[in-house]
Order: structure tokens, then sequence, then C-alpha cells
């Protein structure tokens, strides 16, 4: 039995998170021209991001990294939209889980 633990954020802990990150990109001066959501946690936040920032340009990749719970695979699948093209461009990728940063 694994001794794990989880915290779970409810929607305004994750609305103020993402307000805090938000802010920190605004003061950066940095210019994104589009969000890449990591599908399928990392929709809900780019969306609100997407509306926080005045961002029009929303894209979705699928990482498959887990099995089950706490059963990672090896390494990530990554899913590209065949139509994706984002060179050149400043992008903000949003996912909801941050433990190793592979995806």
């Amino acid at each position: 039995m694994s001794n794990s633990k989880f915290f779970s954020p409810n929607l305004d802990d994750i609305y103020e998170a993402l307000l805090d990150v938000c802010n920190q990109i605004k003061k950066s001066g940095v210019k994104i021209d589009v969000i890449i959501g990591i599908s399928r946690g990392g929709l809900v936040p780019a969306r609100f991001l997407s509306d926080l920032l005045s961002i029009d340009r929303i894209e979705i990749v699928r990482a498959e990294y887990y099995a089950g719970v706490m059963k990672r695979m090896e390494k990530p699948t990554i899913h590209f939209p065949s139509n994706l093209d984002v060179k050149g461009l400043n992008i903000l990728v949003v996912d909801d889980v941050a433990d190793t940063g592979d995806t």
C-alpha cells in the first residue's frame, strides 16, 4: 500500500493559482501567442488562462504517461494534432500535474 498523499485543490484554489501565474506572465513582459493544454487535466486551466490573458488560440496535445493511479509508463506518449504549427511562436504549455516535468 502506498503512503503517497495527494492535494486536491478546489476551484477557488485553482483560480487563485492561475491568477498568480497570469500576473507573473504579465510582469515578465513575454507575449504568449498560443496556449497548449495537455489533455485532459490541463484543459480547464488552459481555458482560464486564455481568458485571463486574452489569448484566443488554444491547442490541445494529448500526453499519456500513466497506466493507472501511481503506475507510470517509462516514457510518455505524446499525440500532436497533425496540423499543429507553432514554429516561431511563444507557447505556454499548461498541465495539471507537476512531478517530473517529463511531459
